[in-house]
């Protein structure tokens, strides 16, 4: 997002799996969402003494294709880049599970 590097190195842009819903929603995936990890930060409010400090990821979230299901050929989930593929979310950064491997098939998949 920002011009500065992160530890001498270039944005890596990593997909990461989000907590987005109960273990019940997007079928396959639990309730996990996979999405685009674009900035990590913190926020402080209030005094140094009394500040509460918010730290937060800014994702880009990725759209499931067919409701989640497994696919009948390969038997892996499909997921797609949104359309508005600038969108950015806040989430909180405790809702990050650890890194998404995904298998790129098309352009936009």
């Amino acid at each position: 997002m920002g011009a500065r590097l992160f530890r001498n190195q270039t944005s890596r842009n990593d997909c990461v799996w989000i907590q987005a819903s109960g273990e019940n929603m997007y079928c396959a995936l639990r309730g996990h969402l996979p999405a685009r990890l674009r900035a990590l930060f913190k926020i402080q409010s209030g005094y140094v003494q009394q500040a509460t400090v918010y730290r937060l990821a800014g994702v880009q979230f990725m759209s499931l294709v067919d409701s989640g299901r497994p696919s009948d050929v390969h038997g892996l989930v499909t997921v797609q880049l949104r359309d508005g593929t600038r969108e950015l979310t806040i989430v909180d950064i405790g809702t990050i599970l650890g890194l998404a491997h995904l298998i790129p098939e098309t352009k936009r998949r």
